[in-house]
């Protein structure tokens, strides 16, 4: 039971991810469209952090 209530936390985290990949692509684009390249730098910083963690929690959940 612990188990399955880990899976479901774990998969909610990552549509909250996968939300904020979204945001973040929109960002990113907006700021380099404007010629703002180090805030377009960091929201890619940011989509690779994310996408990090969204493969080890997938990993987690495969392995569970």
């Amino acid at each position: 039971m612990q188990d399955l209530v880990k899976i479901i936390k774990w998969k909610d985290e990552i549509s909250q991810i996968e939300y904020m990949l979204t945001k973040l692509e929109v960002a990113e684009e907006k700021y380099a469209e404007e010629e703002r390249y180090e805030q377009a730098q960091l929201m890619l910083l940011e989509q690779k952090r994310l996408l990090k963690r969204k493969r080890y929690l997938e990993t987690k959940i495969k392995n569970t």
